[in-house]
């Protein structure tokens, strides 16, 4: 071992193990862009330093040209593998954030339009309860995924179901306001749709009320991803 160490060129360098850890912690710190360029460069500096390279080597060319070549050749090796692994998973340079909710394709997003999911008064863990009888305003919010800015050109539509026991679709979903249309949501600028289900005037087939029980609701519209969400109501 304390021969290994010392052709290893360590016993002479003794900041190689603070230097490893300084670039450690910054490659956890400092923004995604950057991390493959520090590991790499601690990977490639590490390897210079740490890498045995067999005596007769050493003898003929020395130890700080084999260092040297060591490191200027781990350092592209190591960065084209990075690199290369983060475009096969993903087109947003993924394992450095979270899954983007959309696929960048020719400078475009699919799906076009992203969403916020459900907003108040309707939580979107499906944690809500709403007293039978109740109007419930169904809001949502939809951008363009390339810009940011809220689109309020297009037309989502809801549809309703009961869960559990008894399932059933709700064939009438109803509005308590004069306003809605059919079962598309109207714009409420930037971005903003909303709906005024009431859980009074709309039915089962055959015209039956709704009763208490676990509900699903859906809102559906072109170039954007569905959203689902549950929500219970009481007598």
């Amino acid at each position: 071992m304390d021969g290994w160490w010392r052709t290893s060129g360590c016993q002479h360098h003794p900041d190689t193990f603070w230097l490893g850890q300084a670039l450690a912690v910054a490659a956890l710190v400092f923004p995604f862009v950057w991390k493959p360029v520090i590991l790499c460069t601690w990977l490639s500096y590490s390897a210079g330093r740490l890498a045995p390279i067999p005596h007769y080597l050493l003898l003929r060319k020395g130890l700080a040209s084999m260092r040297a070549n060591l490191r200027f050749s781990a350092f592209p090796l190591c960065l084209a593998a990075v690199v290369a692994g983060c475009a096969a998973d993903s087109p947003v340079f993924p394992g450095t954030h979270d899954t983007p909710a959309f696929t960048v394709i020719g400078g475009g997003c699919l799906p076009q339009f992203v969403t916020t999911g459900i907003l108040p008064p309707i939580n979107a863990d499906g944690s809500s309860s709403f007293q039978l009888g109740r109007t419930l305003p169904v809001k949502i919010r939809f951008t363009d995924c390339a810009t940011g800015a809220g689109v309020n050109t297009l037309t989502p539509v809801i549809a309703l179901a009961l869960v559990g026991p008894g399932d059933a679709p709700v064939n009438a979903i109803e509005s308590s306001s004069a306003a809605d249309v059919g079962t598309t949501m109207r714009s409420a600028g930037d971005g903003q749709y909303i709906f005024n289900l009431s859980t009074k005037l709309s039915q089962f087939n055959a015209g039956q009320d709704l009763i208490p029980g676990m509900y699903q609701l859906t809102i559906s519209s072109p170039g954007a991803l569905d959203v689902t969400v549950r929500f219970s109501i009481r007598p």
